[in-house]
């Protein structure tokens, strides 16, 4: 069984919507200060710009794991 980590951050933009990020193969043993702290890099640089806007607020984060079980059919 192969597990994937995808860590999901979600930011209040600056027109008022929501913005997501999703990064597959994320550590599973990341930290809540490791996450929040890349979230607020990327609301203080304001290097990403969407039709959404550009984030401006922590809303929140979570680390999604998925398994897959391969079955043999032949």
């Amino acid at each position: 069984m192969n597990a994937i980590y995808v860590l999901s951050m979600v930011f209040k933009t600056d027109l008022g919507k929501n913005y997501t990020i999703r990064l597959t193969g994320a550590d599973p043993n990341v930290t809540d200060e490791e996450v929040k702290s890349a979230m607020q890099t990327v609301v203080d640089t304001g290097v990403i710009v969407h039709k959404n806007g550009t984030p401006a607020d922590l809303y929140g984060a979570t680390l999604i794991k998925t398994e897959t079980e391969y079955i043999d059919v032949k």
